[in-house]
């Protein structure tokens, strides 16, 4: 169930996902001033639901490994590629989600944002009366970061 501190981080939740995506959106960019906000507001709303010092060592150490398995994933992805496939910013926004989501949330905002973010690529594309090749551009972090409110509102609400 919602409580008045669920409600409030929610609407900061929505509000830093406009902003991120809007920006990623238009210029594949995310400032690293939104990404911190992200994250203390995620910790705000960890530490409003447990004791600190629990609640900063779970943040932590969730936060470094979901930065550290996407940059292991584009490191990967240029062994085979030979570029890079994702941006800094998708990194350290997935670090951002360590307050706000566990590791299956996590992995739902990946399965489902990866599939959002193919389609949006190909309604993007078609507009602009192109087709999606190999190094098409995908804002990628826009993707994520909706997705990760949307799977972090549902689960907070059951």
């Amino acid at each position: 169930g919602w409580d008045l501190l669920d409600v409030i981080m929610l609407g900061c939740f929505v509000l830093l996902a406009a902003r991120i995506s809007s920006l990623d959106l238009r210029k594949f960019r995310i400032r690293d001033a939104d990404v911190w906000v992200l994250f203390a507001t995620g910790c705000v709303w960890q530490v409003g639901s447990e004791v600190f010092l629990v609640a900063f060592s779970n943040i932590t150490v969730r936060s470094a490994f979901y930065g550290l398995a996407l940059f292991s994933i584009d490191l990967l992805y240029q062994k085979i590629r030979g570029r890079s496939g994702l941006g800094l910013g998708d990194m350290k926004l997935m670090a951002a989600f360590g307050p706000w989501l566990d590791i299956q949330q996590v992995a739902l905002v990946l399965v489902i944002g990866s599939w959002l973010g193919l389609c949006l690529a190909l309604v993007m594309n078609w507009r602009r009366g192109k087709t999606l090749r190999r190094v098409t551009s995908i804002p990628f972090g826009a993707v994520l970061v909706w997705t990760a409110c949307g799977v972090w509102s549902f689960t907070t609400a059951l």
